[in-house]
């Protein structure tokens, strides 16, 4: 498995695609040879061959990355909007069944709700009188530990009606 490029053909068909699903979790479960450029990087329960032995993880990251950045450079920098779906792991592989108890995660992307508040944070004002001593290259915006009202308000409510969802499903 190529970590540092994707498959040619599947690239050039990404300018067609309007929505892309990378559902690729499982398989970096099965015996796997990783290579970055032209030499092999490692391998996953290859013990036969007399490569280096790596975790997925590590492959799992770059191969996403290698993934997500070849469809901004083909669609998101042409001015193209596109949906990215990421598929992992289904909850079988860790804490039990699918469909029996275990732990199951559901996250809520708030990336979005985010850019309509650049206002919601403070910026360089986290600190009084932040320009006494010039500007500086970077700045710090911060949402988890201090936010003006509004965006991590929304968040919440968002976060509870989730919550009363799930209990509502739960009573059913």
């Amino acid at each position: 498995m190529y970590l540092d490029h994707v498959n040619e053909r599947w690239a050039r068909d990404i300018d067609q695609m309007d929505m892309i699903v990378i559902s690729f979790g499982h398989w970096f479960l099965v015996p796997s040879v990783y290579y970055e450029g032209d030499s092999v990087k490692g391998c996953l329960n290859c013990s036969s061959l007399n490569d280096i032995e790596i975790d997925f993880y590590g492959p799992l990251r770059k191969a996403l990355r290698t993934s997500l950045n070849s469809i901004i450079e083909r669609k998101a920098s042409k001015g193209n909007r596109i949906d990215v779906i990421v598929e992992t792991f289904s909850p079988a592989h860790f804490e039990g069944d699918w469909d029996k108890g275990g732990f199951r995660l559901e996250a809520l992307d708030v990336t979005k709700l985010a850019l309509l508040r650049p206002d919601g944070h403070p910026d360089a004002y986290m600190k009084p009188f932040p320009f006494e001593n010039g500007v500086q290259e970077y700045v710090q915006n911060d949402y988890v530990h201090w936010c003006l009202p509004g965006p991590i308000d929304t968040w919440n409510e968002i976060l509870l009606e989730m919550m009363k969802k799930w209990k509502r499903k739960a009573n059913e």
